[in-house]
């Protein structure tokens, strides 16, 4: 039994590798001319950068450090690369998951352990910049390694992919409902379980009024998901208009704050017999909204506190624990009068608060802890439904060099159901990682 565990290892390792390597050894062979100018670097806490209108979180790869410009610098295009790797133990709770989301704990506690070690988190990116007159234009791209979780391994996906012009954006990046800057930094791959956190295909525009003040908002396509719906009637959903939304952001010289909000259509078909099959269906729809309030403090040269507070209805798939259920929207329990049953978009609440504190200029520490609940009152549950989760975290960072650093984290979270039976999870979490 050990030797056929060893050997799932190996294979699973050596396969990553493989894909690993000849999607660098195609970045290498595109970019054969590129010189190597290097770009300036400061300390660990230039974990989350400006790149033009647009925001980087601690998990991207940073700005390039080799690029290949033209003799009339108006054109630059670099590539580089944030190789991840992370090994975990669960114990007194097992996710049997890369990511720590408290809402997948299995309840009552799966009290055997498990470990295990992914390459999930490693990314390659290509960047270019461009300035005519007053026109500026950016344009990048990224492939990430994830977790599949059905096949027990790790894809090569596309990440994001946008163009901005002079703060018009358009492609796939991060929602214009988040706010990166308040993220703390998280051996973890998921982070805290009520972060705002998701890439979507938009179109947005972003207005600097003064070094102050910025205004952004954008159209989203919706990532919405209805899961083991089809007993109670829903066949599919589907997306009628766009996700509108907006922040408007104050940045002074110890920190910033950012209000979000976001106005959402949920459109779905529905079976007349509850089945989802041989019936007549009727398309119906409900609307949902969000509102987010987050910031970043700098208390002390060392010590820094970010907070984020997200409330709507129909706001779950935007939440960090919640983003891949269907609690966006659930059954009332009640018919209309043509004999369908309601379906109404559910409130939903997470919060966080971090502590960063640097100890040295290359040893740094989190402490996280996030709450995360759904209201039922006005929707029907089951006795084994999602009510609420915890989730904390403590991590330690050694930077080697600004690009090379690792970490160690603990992790625990907590998962209650309808029923008010809970689940836990313990984890111990390692990574190293590497930029360029």
């Amino acid at each position: 039994m050990a030797m056929t565990n060893f050997s799932h290892y190996v294979a699973k390792a050596r396969n990553t590798g493989i894909r690993l390597a000849a999607v660098i050894a195609a970045m290498a062979l595109a970019f054969p001319a590129i010189g190597a100018e290097e770009t300036d670097s400061t300390n660990h806490k230039e974990y989350v950068e400006e790149i033009g209108y647009l925001q980087k979180a601690y998990s991207d790869a940073g700005d390039p450090r080799f690029m290949l410009t033209t003799k009339d610098n108006v054109l630059s295009v670099g590539f580089g690369a944030r190789i991840q790797c992370n090994a975990f133990y669960d114990f007194s709770g097992a996710l049997g998951s890369h990511q720590f989301a408290p809402s997948s704990i299995s309840v009552p506690t799966d009290k055997t352990g498990h470990f295990d070690y992914t390459a999930a988190g490693t990314k390659l990116y290509a960047k270019a910049r461009a300035q005519k007159g007053k026109f500026k234009v950016i344009a990048y791209i990224d492939f990430t390694c994830k977790e599949n979780v059905e096949k027990n391994r790790e894809d090569i996906c596309l990440g994001k992919a946008y163009m901005s012009v002079n703060g018009l954006t358009i492609g796939k990046t991060y929602s214009y409902f988040m706010d990166l800057k308040a993220g703390p930094a998280t051996v973890d791959l998921k982070g805290p379980n009520t972060q705002v956190s998701l890439t979507h295909t938009l179109i947005g525009y972003t207005y600097k009024f003064n070094p102050h003040w910025t205004l952004a908002a954008a159209l989203e396509k919706p990532s919405k998901i209805v899961n083991d719906k089809t007993a109670e009637g829903i066949k599919q959903n589907y997306n009628k208009y766009p996700d509108v939304t907006f922040h408007l952001k104050y940045k002074g010289s110890h920190g910033h704050v950012q209000v979000a909000g976001l106005w959402e259509n949920i459109s779905y078909w529905l079976s007349h017999d509850g089945t989802g099959a041989n019936a007549e269906e009727v398309s119906r729809r409900t609307s949902g909204y969000g509102i987010a309030l987050s910031g970043e403090y700098k208390a002390l040269p060392n010590l820094s506190f970010s907070a984020q507070g997200v409330y709507g209805k129909g706001v779950a798939n935007y939440i960090q624990d919640l983003a891949n259920s269907s609690l966006h929207l659930c059954s009332s329990g009640q018919i209309d009068k043509e004999g369908y049953v309601i379906f109404k978009s559910v409130p939903a609440f997470g919060a966080y608060v971090s502590a960063t504190y640097s100890w040295t200029p290359s040893l740094m520490s989190n402490i996280i802890y996030g709450y995360c609940a759904i209201d039922r009152k006005d929707s029907y549950s089951y006795a084994n439904d999602f009510a609420h989760s915890q989730y904390f975290a403590a991590n330690l960072f050694y930077y080697i060099t600004p690009y090379c650093f690792g970490g160690i984290e603990y992790n625990f979270g907590e998962k209650k159901i309808a029923s008010g039976i809970k689940g836990h999870a313990n984890r111990i979490n390692l990574c190293a990682v590497y930029r360029f």
